[in-house]
């Protein structure tokens, strides 16, 4: 595929437009379906009432700018349903956790869900078998499945457990999209390029709503969104180079809200 720089920034600025705009409807229709950020315990930062329903903004201007510049870019439209498929369960749920709180164990099967469908649809981390001695331990098929789940659940959390420091989550959203959007963009892979950039674009468009003092939170809507697509992305846009840059790029760009997402586990379980 030759490049397209209007394809490229076309969705960045679509994306960005969008999320200026669309955040503002979101701030007035939070309160009105209950999706508030009450401060209830010491983990919040904020001493007052905030509406946590941006992420709503974020989901349109991603899914608009990448119907109009990546769609009609895809010869094959079966693994991008698959990614659209994966969004909207992602989506669903980080909706109903909005506004119901969601019990652990349920938003986790929304996620399992979204990945079993990404897997599903030829989208996976082709590290084939895991071999012990020169035998085969793992088959190949399992192996391949279980590090695209966990890639996929453990990003989406990641994007999650950080989401707490105005502008922290949408910020690192949009520098890790930049970053892989270079990286999918030197190695020719302008579709995967495009819908970063897109990526970047609502979550930048997003920032000025979410600095200190933030009018909004993305919430789960946001943060859940957010870490699917930029673990599904990557996967198409960077694990598609060779075996060792493919394992250390995506750990570099998602270092932080990885081992975030680690010590905040390994916390959980000491205490």
């Amino acid at each position: 595929m030759e490049i397209n720089y209007i394809m490229l920034w076309g969705a960045f600025l679509v994306a960005l437009v969008l999320a200026l705009v669309l955040t503002p409807f979101s701030i007035w229709i939070a309160p009105k379906v209950g999706a508030i950020d009450i401060p209830k315990d010491d983990r919040r930062m904020h001493v007052k009432p905030i509406p946590r329903f941006g992420g709503l903004a974020i989901f349109v201007a991603i899914m608009v700018s990448s119907a109009i510049f990546v769609l009609p870019e895809v010869a094959n439209a079966a693994k991008i349903m698959g990614i659209l498929a994966g969004g909207a369960i992602i989506f669903v749920g980080g909706v109903i956790d909005d506004l119901h709180e969601l019990p652990p164990k349920l938003k986790l099967l929304f996620q399992f869900v979204a990945a079993t469908v990404v897997y599903a649809f030829g989208i996976r981390l082709n590290f084939i078998g895991v071999t012990l001695g020169g035998t085969e331990t793992i088959p190949g098929s399992v192996a391949v499945y279980l590090l695209t789940v966990i890639w996929i659940v453990g990003l989406v959390n990641a994007m999650n457990l950080i989401d707490g420091l105005d502008g922290l989550a949408a910020g690192i959203a949009a520098i890790s999209a930049l970053c892989v959007a270079y990286a999918g963009y030197i190695h020719g892979h302008y579709i995967a390029a495009t819908a970063m950039l897109a990526i970047a674009g609502g979550t930048l468009g997003f920032l000025p709503y979410n600095f200190n003092p933030a009018k909004i939170f993305m919430g789960d809507t946001g943060a859940l969104f957010l870490g699917y697509m930029l673990s599904v992305l990557s996967i198409i846009g960077v694990f598609k180079t060779t075996a060792v840059v493919s394992f250390l790029i995506p750990v570099i760009i998602f270092g932080y809200p990885l081992f975030d997402t680690i010590f905040a586990f390994a916390r959980r379980i000491l205490q």
